[in-house]
């Protein structure tokens, strides 16, 4: 009657976990049991044991319900522990497909950026080519902001529409004046032809222009232009049409630039050839060869050298803004090295004096001296 007590109360899952094996017991072999049940044998010679020592000592029930409370605290911890795997799960499927969006997004750029190999048209076979070139439908983009840019199917004109919005917002950076990144927007044939520019204007196809991408901020670029307020969404979206419809440029209208000037120092260094020259033993390093080229071409013949005095003098007002002492003087009229010369621009570049003459000019365009505001000393 206890056992039987115990049992009413420990609910209906408990009771059923523990007089399972007794069911399977009375109904068939272990084995088939096992296996009609799908449960594991060794799992139920336990469960059968725990009954047989309930059975004989009834006492002992307070074990097994302790130890099913500990399985069903296994069992919750396993829960738990599941689902916390199944969230972390979740969030790394999420990460991936954010980095799967990023992905593509680098893909689509890397897409632009094989755009600028491709041939650019330019003269009237921009708009031909544009016509006759195969093109999806415009896709409803957004900025970088989330506002949906609009899409135009009207004709758009350049004269009134676009040329304007590049004048007032473009220029600054990419008129006739400055050209930063080697773009300019005021010339049609720099604009519309292969090379520096290639691939900033495709015509056809706006959405994939690199112009259209950075005035609306895609591709993770800084949005266009820096400064200032931003294009709206109805200049975004006639810059886009306009370039979708061919980007008719007609002729005549800007600058008539055919290339853009590169600043020198983007121009990588290159030795140049030693010109030949008539006088070959005057010149005593490269850069006398040049010198007397020129002096050549004019007509000129070089002066005979001065003597060592007047060479110390001069080499030692240049470097440090200083005459010689009579003893460095000496020293140098005393000394018949070849490479005496040598030696007195050595001793004269590692002078504090050096630093002082040269930081001097240095300072000086800093107007270093002015004591009270700049330009103005008050």
């Amino acid at each position: 009657m206890r056992l039987s007590h115990r049992f009413v109360f420990n609910g209906a899952i408990r009771n059923w976990v523990v007089l399972l094996p007794a069911f399977l017991l009375i109904t068939g072999p272990l084995s088939v049991a096992a296996e009609a049940q799908n449960f594991d044998p060794e799992s139920l010679k336990a469960l059968i044991q725990s009954l047989e020592t309930l059975k004989a000592d009834p006492e002992s029930l307070p074990i097994i319900e302790t130890w099913m409370d500990q399985a069903e605290e296994e069992l919750a911890e396993k829960q738990q522990s599941a689902a916390m795997e199944l969230e972390q799960l979740q969030k790394q499927l999420a990460e991936a497909e954010s980095e799967r969006e990023n992905l593509r997004s680098r893909l689509d750029a890397l897409n632009v950026a094989l755009i600028l190999l491709d041939e650019q048209p330019s003269g009237e076979s921009v708009t031909a080519l544009a016509k006759t070139e195969e093109t999806a439908p415009p896709q409803t983009l957004a900025d970088v902001q989330g506002n949906e840019i609009p899409i135009i199917t009207r004709t758009v004109e350049f004269e009134t529409e676009i040329y304007p919005i590049f004048q007032q917002r473009c220029f600054e950076c990419h008129g006739p004046d400055k050209h930063r990144g080697q773009l300019r927007l005021d010339a049609r044939e720099v604009v519309l032809k292969k090379g520096d520019n290639a691939g900033v204007i495709k015509p056809g196809h706006g959405d994939r222009s690199a112009i259209f991408r950075r005035i609306a901020g895609l591709d993770g670029e800084d949005q266009m232009p820096p400064v200032g307020e931003k294009l709206s969404v109805e200049q975004m979206a006639l810059i886009r049409a306009w370039i979708d419809q061919g980007a008719n440029w007609p002729e005549g209208l800007g600058s008539d630039a055919v290339t853009v000037a590169k600043h020198w120092s983007y121009i990588p260094p290159q030795r140049p050839e030693i010109p030949e020259v008539q006088k070959k033993d005057w010149p005593k390093n490269p850069i006398d060869s040049f010198i007397l080229s020129r002096l050549e071409s004019e007509g000129f013949s070089p002066q005979r050298e001065a003597n060592k005095g007047t060479l110390l003098r001069r080499v030692s007002l240049d470097l440090i803004g200083l005459p010689p002492t009579p003893a460095e003087l000496d020293a140098y009229l005393e000394d018949d090295s070849p490479d005496a010369y040598e030696k007195a621009v050595d001793r004269l570049l590692a002078s504090p004096h050096y630093g002082e003459r040269w930081a001097r000019i240095w300072l000086d365009l800093a107007r270093y001296a002015d004591t009270n505001g700049y330009e103005k000393d008050l």
